[in-house]
């Protein structure tokens, strides 16, 4: 059984690891930002595509772990064992199925689409927009010394 000490331990890892998940979304965001709307549209949508499967994983491992926890009460290792395999075995066979369908891009919708080939025309328009300033500073910069020679 377990103590009211036992559980006050067991509060700070579980606080930490809820800080680190939403911290994952968030500095990406803030990475891209920089980059655009597009940019940080494309990088929000992935992140909530991101945030659902680790919750499908988070739910199915809880439920492992609760059907395995009862058949230890119930002192059979030998069925907890059995309900720990096919929990290892239906994880493994959804990661597959996900990695299979995002390998083929049966996951991937049209907004997703959309949004990088928008991220993709923003990217290509700044780096224009870029040469183009580095192209005017240089115009400038040879005016203003032509002027100082004069």
């Amino acid at each position: 059984m377990f103590t009211n000490q036992d559980l006050k331990r067991l509060i700070l890892p579980l606080i930490v690891e809820q800080i680190l998940a939403v911290s994952v979304g968030m500095v990406d965001t803030m990475m891209v930002s920089n980059a655009g709307e597009a940019a940080t549209s494309g990088v929000s949508l992935v992140d909530m595509v991101n945030t659902l499967f680790i919750n499908i994983f988070a739910a199915v491992a809880t439920g492992g772990a609760v059907v395995s926890s009862q058949y230890l009460g119930q002192r059979r290792r030998d069925r907890a064992c059995q309900s720990a395999n096919q929990l290892i075995l239906i994880t493994a066979l959804k990661m597959v199925c996900l990695m299979n369908g995002f390998q083929h891009g049966l996951l991937v919708s049209t907004v997703t689409l959309n949004t990088a080939q928008a991220a993709q025309a923003f990217i290509l328009f700044a780096k224009e927009n870029y040469q183009a300033k580095q192209l005017n500073a240089q115009k400038l910069k040879c005016m203003i010394v032509e002027d100082s020679s004069l």
